[in-house]
């Protein structure tokens, strides 16, 4: 245990949720859950433009499933996993079909 932080040596919430409220305070873990809601309400309104908004939508709602269940920022590759999910979420909400800037 002494590899990690100090805040799991306790052990961990086992829900990203109840984590980043611990960890972030009410007014960050509001900030966070807003920009989870940012990105999923973007996704589902384009959802039907194209494949990418889709494919985009189904691995940001897995996330948020998962989350439900376990910490994704105790190991490296689950926080590279769940960064890259964040960005193509991000990506997907700027990215245009019609070649003009968004």
């Amino acid at each position: 245990m002494e590899h990690l932080p100090y805040a799991y040596q306790a052990g961990h919430a086992h829900n990203d949720y109840l984590a980043a409220l611990a960890d972030l305070g009410v007014i960050g873990f509001l900030a966070w859950g807003g920009l989870l809601t940012l990105i999923f309400v973007g996704l589902w309104r384009r959802r039907n433009e194209n494949q990418f908004f889709r494919v985009s939508l189904a691995i940001f709602v897995g996330y948020l499933v998962a989350s439900l269940t376990e910490i994704h920022f105790m190991r490296l590759r689950e926080m590279t996993l769940v960064i890259v999910v964040m960005v193509l979420g991000l990506s997907a909400l700027v990215y245009r079909t019609d070649g003009k800037p968004a």
